[in-house]
């Protein structure tokens, strides 16, 4: 799926899960076509690159329709989506639980200088436990959404 997928500002940033979390550009999704239980038949879908932190490989992809339903294909557990800079062990570091929480708090919030890891809304702790043996931050904030 990743390998396949549109990965243009103009295309990702229009898809309508997107556009509903107020973002308008790429941040680091693809865009295509998946099919699945959850999301439907070749359902239009931004497609989020899941890594394995310690290798930056991707091993999984989630995707996400236009109405937010969200579908996981490959492994999670453990791995995440990596959004800003790994190089600055000065600027704030977060774990969060998703793509869209990632872009709007490295981006929106700290303006690019920031890293946050999407654990794709599972396994804090061994998202956070992973990033804090990898890259060995000063500080690591874990930000889970209220229920």
């Amino acid at each position: 799926l990743w390998a396949s997928a549109a990965r243009t500002d103009r295309i990702v940033g229009s898809h309508p899960y997107a556009l509903s979390k107020g973002i308008d550009w790429a941040a680091g999704a693809g865009r295509g076509n998946a099919s699945g239980i959850e999301i439907g038949k070749r359902a239009d879908c931004l497609l989020i690159p899941v890594r394995d932190i310690r290798t930056d490989a991707v091993c999984a992809v989630q995707a996400i329709n236009p109405a937010g339903v969200k579908q996981s294909f490959g492994p999670i557990r453990g791995n995440a989506f990596i959004c800003g800079s790994t190089l600055g062990k000065r600027a704030p570091w977060f774990v969060v639980e998703g793509w869209a929480d990632a872009v709007s708090i490295v981006f929106h919030a700290h303006k690019g200088n920031a890293a946050a890891f999407a654990c794709m809304g599972h396994h804090f702790d061994i998202v956070a436990q992973t990033v804090a043996e990898h890259f060995a931050p000063p500080r690591l904030v874990v930000l889970e959404d209220a229920a």
